[in-house]
């Protein structure tokens, strides 16, 4: 009995380490990789738009921006 005492005791500590979970990893853990992935993808497609676009479509677009925020600025400020 006194060998099986000591091979028991000689396990709890390596089963009770084993049995202790680890803390999950935050859920947040990844989003420092997302955004800086996410800027380059935004920097290069940005710059690809603006090498691609012809200069009358960027006038038309920069047209509709401002059209969209004449209607959402009195919109917004409404709730004031």
């Amino acid at each position: 009995m006194n060998s099986q005492a000591a091979k028991s005791a000689k396990g709890a500590p390596a089963a009770a380490a084993a049995a202790t979970p680890k803390p999950a990893p935050s859920a947040y853990s990844y989003l420092p990789h997302l955004h800086r992935h996410s800027t380059v993808a935004l920097r290069t497609l940005c710059a690809t738009c603006l090498d691609a676009t012809p200069s009358c479509r960027k006038l038309i677009d920069h047209f509709l921006v401002f059209f969209v925020l004449t209607g959402v600025v009195p919109f917004v400020y409404s709730f004031r």
